[in-house]
């Protein structure tokens, strides 16, 4: 298996009813859904989700980490 193609999407998804955390109440989540295409064309779905804590460094923090970490390395193994 030859990995082709990595792509992130980025989403924002607003939850039915916030739930409440001992640091506040949560009302989205944010996601990305990762996808890995082969040369086959065979393709496998994977999530980062980053979750609420102190010095939350939030969605867009893991995403470039991928982007510089992740990405390079599961491109053409």
């Amino acid at each position: 298996m030859r990995i082709e193609r990595v792509e992130l999407f980025p989403l924002r998804l607003g939850l039915k009813r916030p739930f409440e955390t001992g640091q506040g109440a949560v009302e989205q989540r944010e996601v990305a859904v990762l996808r890995l295409t082969d040369a086959d064309g065979f393709i496998g779905l994977g999530e980062i989700t980053p979750y609420p804590r102190p010095n939350y460094s939030g969605l867009s923090d893991l995403i470039e980490v991928m982007e510089l970490q992740a990405r390079p390395r599961l491109e053409g193994c």
